[in-house]
């Protein structure tokens, strides 16, 4: 791996870049978005075509955003669309979704919202493809939101993705999740995530 100074960044220096925290570039960097590696320090080291990527894919997305959710509200409801609805007040994790889902080589309909309670009034919309939720949440937390999903024969095709600051321990303590739901402890990999949205995907 070349790691001359000219073709790296430090954490800080791709924050500035990128204009974004240093918490997210750690995130982007353990999601797979970044390249890094760390020194023989023990310092971190991120690849600047890495970063130019991001800029640049980041910049095709803005250019595209409107005309891409212009074309979707009159096509969301077809079988070639992937409906994601998304439960997160976390904006960090809320940028690096959107990240991901809007790079994607499908079409996507992309919906957030900050708690479980307004989870609920999207999926009377419409019912998604899958369903991505936090577990600690205002108003009705993911914990409740899930149990109530698995409860309803509705989304039993729908998958549901928990994301959750939590340990393995913590999610049991509280009663654990249903065996359907996958559960992605954070910081999480987009690996994971390509797995299931591929099979989705193959479907469509």
């Amino acid at each position: 791996m070349n790691t001359n100074d000219d073709k790296t960044l430090t954490t800080r220096e791709a924050s500035v870049l990128l204009g974004v925290s240093l918490r997210t570039v750690q995130l982007w960097v353990e999601a797979g978005v970044l390249n890094a590696w760390k020194t023989q320090g023990g310092h971190r080291r991120i690849s600047t075509e890495s970063v130019e990527k991001v800029l640049a894919e980041r910049d095709n997305t803005s250019n595209l955003k409107w005309n891409k959710r212009q074309n979707q509200s009159g096509t969301q409801h077809k079988d070639n669309v992937l409906n994601v609805l998304i439960a997160e007040d976390n904006e960090v994790y809320r940028d690096l979704l959107e990240f991901y889902f809007n790079n994607l080589d499908v079409p996507v309909n992309l919906t957030f919202v900050s708690d479980g309670f307004e989870c609920l009034i999207s999926l009377g919309k419409l019912l998604p493809d899958i369903i991505i939720t936090d577990l600690n949440m205002p108003k009705i937390s993911g914990f409740d939101l899930i149990r109530h999903l698995a409860s309803c024969e509705t989304y039993d095709n729908v998958e549901i993705i928990a994301l959750t600051g939590l340990t393995q321990a913590d999610v049991d303590e509280k009663g654990g999740l249903p065996e359907r739901v996958k559960v992605f402890f954070k910081p999480f990999s987009f690996k994971q995530l390509e797995i299931i949205v591929d099979g989705l995907v193959k479907t469509k």
